[in-house]
């Protein structure tokens, strides 16, 4: 799976199925706000196969709403497989798909976290780090 902002600037999460060379993944219907400390998040519930992408969702700081954005699924994904595609956070092999600064703090977890759980995080790093985002 990756976690990354394609070349226009919108945040995907993207599941692979290796098998196939097909992704299903969730992307932000507007560019995301870059060169400042945000918080960042996606979640998978885990569906698996053809609607995968709908399983996703995208959040920018965390607070009562998800970021906008589209489910794109690919008709013939399985599944996610552990074969040769490795973890992408942040950033790809593909030229200028990046986050647009530093990553202060990476964390995956087992599960769906929910709004409130997110929100959690956030005040955590708010503490932690002297933010108010």
């Amino acid at each position: 799976w990756g976690f990354f902002v394609e070349t226009d600037d919108k945040l995907i999460l993207d599941v692979r199925d290796d098998s196939l060379a097909v992704s299903s993944f969730r992307k932000s219907d507007a560019v995301i706000t870059q060169g400042a400390v945000h918080m960042f998040a996606g979640t998978y519930d885990g569906t698996a196969g053809a609607t995968a992408g709908n399983g996703m969702l995208l959040y920018e700081d965390p607070g009562s709403a998800v970021i906008a954005s589209t489910a794109y699924n690919d008709g013939t994904h399985l599944g996610m497989e552990d074969l040769t595609t490795v973890v992408t956070i942040g950033a790809t092999s593909v030229p200028n798909q990046y986050f647009n600064g530093s990553l202060l703090c990476i964390s995956l977890v087992s599960g769906v976290l929910t709004i409130h759980q997110l929100n959690a995080l956030r005040r955590l790093g708010n503490g932690f780090w002297g933010l108010s985002l």
